[in-house]
């Protein structure tokens, strides 16, 4: 579905028209937390969109390194269970 408004408006139909636009609202709390430990969200999004932009040229890489974690979880898994039963290992089978 295409917008028929242009992207550069600062208001959608749906805004009240007394509505304060986007620029000049007060941040949110996250946006203020982020600030104070001197993370800004402009410089988030760019690193999503690099992250984003990285796992589209290399799907194969991506791919790869979500089978490697699978199966290692799995095999670490597979480590915090008891050989003989089901479940957490408890402080007797270590006896």
């Amino acid at each position: 579905m295409t917008d028929p408004l242009s992207p550069t408006t600062q208001f959608h139909p749906y805004d009240p028209p007394k509505a304060t636009p986007v620029a000049e609202r007060v941040p949110g709390r996250v946006e203020q937390a982020l600030r104070r430990t001197g993370l800004d969200t402009d410089r988030m999004r760019n690193g999503f969109e690099r992250g984003r932009l990285w796992a589209r040229r290399h799907p194969g890489r991506l791919l790869g390194g979500l089978a490697l974690a699978v199966i290692g979880g799995g095999l670490l898994r597979g480590r915090m269970r008891p050989a003989g039963g089901r479940g957490r290992p408890s402080a007797a089978d270590n006896e």
